[in-house]
C-alpha cells in the first residue's frame, strides 16, 4: 500500500512536472511571439520613418521640379503677355501715326488749294483792275478826242454849214459810242461769267476734297473699330487659354497628389488591407 502511495505520489509529481514544463514552454512560446511582435513593430517603425523620409525627399524633388516648371511657364507667359502688349501698342501707334499723317496730308492739300485759289483770285482781280483802267483810259482818250473833234468841227467858220449834216455826224458818233459801250459791256459780262464758272469749279473741287477727307475719316474710324474688335477677341482667347492652363495645372497637381498618396499607402499598409481599402473606396 505504501509503495502504491509512493508510486501515485511519484506519478502525481511527474504529471505536475510535465504540466509545469508544458506551462513553461507555452509561456516561452508566448514571450517569443511577443518579442517577435515588438521587433516587427520596431522594424515597421524604422521602415515607416524611412518611407516617410523617402516620401518627403520625393515630394521635395517633385516640388522643386514643379517650381522650376511653373517658373518657366510663368516666364513664358510673362514674355507672351509682353510680346502681345508690345504688338497691341505697336498697332495702336501705327494707327495713330497713320491718322496723324492723313490729317497732315489733308491739311497740306487744303493749304495748297487755298493758296491756289488765292493766287487765282489775285490774278483775276489784277486782270480786271488792268482792264478797268484800260477801259477808263480809252474812254477818257475817246472823250478828249471827241471834244477836240467837236471843237474843231464847231468852230465859227463851220457853224454855218448844214445842220442836217452835222446832226448825222453827231448821230454816227453817238452810234459808234453806243456800239463800243455795248461791246465793252458784253466783254465785261463774259469776263464775269468766266470768273463765276471758275469760282464754281473751284468750289466743286473744294467740296470734292471735303468729301474725300470725310470718307477717309470714316474709313479710318471703321478700321479702328475693326482693330479694337480684333484686340478684344485676342484678349478673350488669351483669357480662355490662361483658364485652360490653370485647369491643366490643377489636374496635374491632383494626379501627382493621388500618385503620392497611393504610393504611401502601398509602402506602409499591408497589401491585403490596401486592397480592402481600395475596394471600400470604389
Amino acid at each position: 500500500m505504501v509503495e502504491v502511495n509512493h508510486q501515485q505520489a511519484a506519478d502525481m509529481r511527474a504529471e505536475h512536472e510535465a504540466k509545469k514544463r508544458w506551462f513553461e514552454s507555452q509561456r516561452e512560446d508566448f514571450l517569443e511571439q511577443q518579442r517577435d511582435k515588438v521587433e516587427l513593430g520596431h522594424q515597421q517603425t524604422v521602415e515607416r520613418a524611412a518611407a516617410i523620409e523617402a516620401l518627403k525627399s520625393t515630394k521635395r524633388v517633385i516640388g522643386a521640379q514643379m517650381r522650376v516648371k511653373l517658373e518657366k511657364k510663368w516666364k513664358e507667359e510673362k514674355q507672351k503677355k509682353r510680346d502681345y502688349v508690345e504688338k497691341a501698342h505697336s498697332g495702336v501707334f501705327d494707327a495713330r501715326q497713320k491718322k496723324v499723317e492723313a490729317v497732315a496730308i489733308r491739311k497740306q492739300i487744303e493749304r495748297e488749294n487755298a493758296v491756289k485759289i488765292g493766287e487765282a483770285a489775285k490774278v483775276a482781280r489784277a486782270e480786271r483792275r488792268e482792264q478797268a483802267k484800260a477801259t477808263v483810259r480809252r474812254e477818257e482818250q475817246a472823250a478828249r478826242d471827241f471834244t477836240a473833234r467837236v471843237r474843231h468841227e464847231t468852230r465859227p467858220e463851220v457853224r454855218q454849214e448844214s445842220k442836217n449834216l452835222f446832226q448825222q455826224q453827231r448821230d454816227a458818233v453817238a452810234e459808234a459810242a453806243r456800239v463800243k459801250l455795248e461791246h465793252e459791256r458784253t466783254e465785261v459780262q463774259a469776263q464775269r461769267t468766266a470768273y463765276l464758272n471758275m469760282a464754281n469749279k473751284t468750289k466743286g473741287k473744294v467740296a470734292e476734297l471735303h468729301a474725300a477727307s470725310k470718307a477717309s475719316l470714316q474709313a479710318l474710324a471703321e478700321k479702328r473699330k475693326a482693330d479694337a474688335w480684333t484686340v478684344r477677341q485676342a484678349l478673350g482667347d488669351e483669357f480662355k487659354r490662361k483658364i485652360s492652363i490653370e485647369e491643366e495645372g490643377r489636374q496635374v497637381r491632383k494626379a501627382l497628389h493621388d500618385d503620392i498618396r497611393n504610393w504611401k499607402l502601398m509602402s506602409v499598409i499591408d497589401p491585403d488591407t490596401y486592397q480592402d481599402e481600395i475596394a471600400g473606396m470604389a
